[in-house]
């Protein structure tokens, strides 16, 4: 697609060159970017917004903007020699908590659409070696990976692909999928033509049939009606955690929304979660 929108962008600029009575250096021009001329052609040539992996072109704060505070007098510094506790218990209420040894876990990022099989089944091997979790990603349970991971968390996706209440015995988790990224609760339909066989079984697709994800899930229409879900996934999972997972976007909102989820319950912000 990038070789494609160059190449649009390159005609197009020389078309426009070759017709011009005076040239201005294009590269001086505040903003000028071929890819950006060649997004502009392509969406007026489909109509259509482009849809790319990676996130967003924007460049928003990142860990070159990281500062650690020191602690000194309301809490105490290690010396060198002192170990540095770091492990985390989610969900600490659960029936079935779960720990891990550092406040990092891998994102989820799914089978077919974002990595392929040896490259998730690598990730929970690695994520076994560092003593952390990883997620399933919204395509759902893979029992491969499951195998290679210690701890697992399983993501109850909008789409329902590969998401099963016989699975989640073998969850150390559940993440309940209603926003993501830079996507947030963006929909998405891929047609059955252009989904591989294999893929589509592990999706729980017929034959033909569009892999389609929702904006919301389709029987819940107000937040509070998502703990008759939470407790039919604890249930199922024996007691394991059950988080909401959305984007960064009306925080305080969606933070409420998602407490008052957690507060009418007994007893994971590119996104936020809310064990409960």
């Amino acid at each position: 697609m990038l070789e494609g929108l160059v190449k649009q962008a390159v005609d197009e600029v020389l078309d426009r060159l070759s017709k011009m009575q005076s040239v201005k250096q294009l590269f001086m021009v505040d903003g000028f970017s071929l890819l950006r001329m060649g997004a502009i052609g392509e969406r007026a040539r489909t109509g259509q917004p482009l849809s790319e992996p990676y996130g967003s072109t924007r460049r928003f704060l990142d860990f070159n903007e990281l500062m650690f505070l020191p602690v000194q007098l309301s809490r105490f510094p290690l010396d060198k020699y002192e170990d540095v506790q770091t492990s985390v218990v989610i969900g600490k209420r659960a029936a079935r908590p779960l720990q891990v040894s550092t406040p990092i876990i891998i994102t989820g990022m799914a089978y077919g659409s974002a990595l392929s099989k040896r490259a998730k089944i690598a990730v929970a091997k690695a994520s076994r070696l560092a003593g952390t979790a990883t997620n399933s990603g919204e395509s759902g349970f893979m029992r491969e990976e499951r195998q290679a991971a210690a701890k697992y968390i399983v993501q109850w996706n909008r789409g329902r692909w590969s998401n099963r209440l016989e699975d989640l015995g073998q969850a150390d988790a559940i993440e309940i999928q209603v926003g993501q990224g830079a996507e947030g609760s963006l929909g998405n339909r891929v047609k059955g033509e252009n989904i591989r066989e294999d893929f589509r079984e592990h999706l729980g697709l017929e034959p033909g049939q569009d892999a389609v994800r929702p904006a919301r899930f389709r029987n819940i229409d107000h937040p509070s009606q998502f703990k008759g879900l939470v407790d039919e996934l604890r249930e199922a999972s024996g007691g394991a955690p059950v988080g909401l997972k959305f984007a960064a976007s009306r925080i305080e909102e969606d933070l409420g929304a998602g407490i008052s989820v957690a507060e009418a319950v007994p007893r994971r912000v590119q996104q936020h979660a809310l064990p409960v």
